[in-house]
């Protein structure tokens, strides 16, 4: 009886995707569910549940400030990229998770499959946590939580899905105290659309620096700060020109998730991989960046087929929308060979994890005993 029980708990979340309308049969999946092997599942670890672990509802939706605001135009490509909405970022940070989901995270970051696989560090980042979800399925279902993700899209203004490439959920970013002068990581543009940047750490009261640094149109530069742990922002870092900013006198430690427009039709994504290919297994990374683009690419062929060729009496073959399409399809694919030439043409040694008894404990543990 405990085992079916126990099982039974790892049907809410189709439940809450059944609540959210998508249509989902739970009573026939369970028919075919092998209720011990779920069990085992489910006692090794816990599951995100929104009701408690999230700060934010529909209600409470942050303030946002867009390009516009920002004097940027949204119509116009940057140096990167042109924006996928007029969203620039949330401003000030505002409370995401509540303490004891933070410290549910702070747990399963210390465990030890975690410590044997996704420690990574490289000259830009001298201590990542990577594909960290693989081993943790309370991360898992945090960062693929539907209520988020709708609270995410509501937030940005257009509808957005976690990023296909797993690796971009729960990236972890540990950084020691350095001079102010110093920035950690310099100007530069995400190589994902849409980013949720969350504090980890216990931030100080007597804090230095340690923000993120956002540069509008003009040059002039604000700093986004977080009170304390479970504070969170979102920013659309494809197009916002931001830095990370030095913690001057404590350890911090940040989880970034990244997110792109569900619409593969509407928007040709880009995501790029210069930057993740210094602190990522190439082999992992190119299984899951390749599979991300072969399925989209896949989509959007049976789209075309659906609009064009099953409709093909109802269409002009010289039609500006077919030619765009093309289009759009030749950059998507061209855009994808150039990726997968990064991992190929990479010139430095390849990363892989850091060796367990070479894992600096005290960097993380630091983090989170600072108050």
């Amino acid at each position: 009886m405990f085992q079916r029980k126990t099982a039974l708990k790892a049907f809410l979340p189709f439940q809450k995707l059944k609540e959210n309308k998508i249509t989902t049969n739970c009573v026939l999946f369970q028919r075919h569910v092998n209720f011990f092997s779920l069990a085992k599942w489910d006692t090794n670890c816990n599951q995100f549940d929104d009701k408690h672990d999230l700060m934010m509802n529909f209600n409470t939706i942050p303030n946002v400030k867009t390009l516009s605001q920002l004097g940027y135009d949204k119509n116009i490509s940057n140096e990167f990229k042109k924006p996928y909405a007029d969203f620039a970022m949330t401003d000030p940070c505002f409370r995401l998770f509540s303490k004891e989901c933070v410290e549910k995270i702070r747990t399963e970051l210390k465990k030890e499959e975690i410590k044997q696989n996704c420690y990574y560090s490289s000259e830009i980042a001298p201590l990542v946590l990577r594909n960290v979800t693989k081993y943790s399925s309370f991360l898992d279902s945090l960062y693929n939580s539907q209520t988020l993700t709708n609270l995410i899209s509501q937030i940005i203004g257009i509808d957005v899905i976690p990023h296909p490439v797993s690796l971009e959920h729960c990236h972890i970013n540990v950084q020691i105290p350095k001079k102010s002068d110093d920035l950690v990581f310099g100007w530069h543009y995400d190589s994902q659309p849409f980013v949720l940047i969350t504090m980890l750490s216990d931030v100080p009261k007597n804090a230095k620096g340690g923000g993120t640094l956002i540069q509008d149109r003009e040059g002039n530069i604000t700093e986004l700060t977080f009170p304390d742990a479970g504070y969170a922002y979102v920013l659309q870092g494809s197009y916002i020109l931001h830095a990370a900013n030095s913690a001057e006198n404590w350890y911090r430690a940040t989880t970034i998730t990244s997110y792109i427009p569900r619409d593969f039709i509407k928007y040709n994504e880009f995501s790029a991989l210069q930057t993740t290919t210094t602190y990522t297994d190439h082999n992992v990374l190119a299984k899951q960046y390749f599979a991300y683009r072969l399925e989209t690419l896949q989509k959007k062929l049976e789209n075309y087929n659906n609009n064009y060729i099953k409709c093909s009496n109802n269409i002009d073959w010289n039609d500006q929308h077919l030619m765009q399409d093309l289009e759009n399809m030749k950059a998507y694919y061209e855009w994808t060979m150039v990726q997968m030439k990064k991992l190929k043409d990479f010139k430095k040694p390849r990363p892989m994890p850091i060796p367990c008894d070479m894992v600096n404990d005290e960097w993380l543990n630091a983090c989170f005993k600072q108050k």
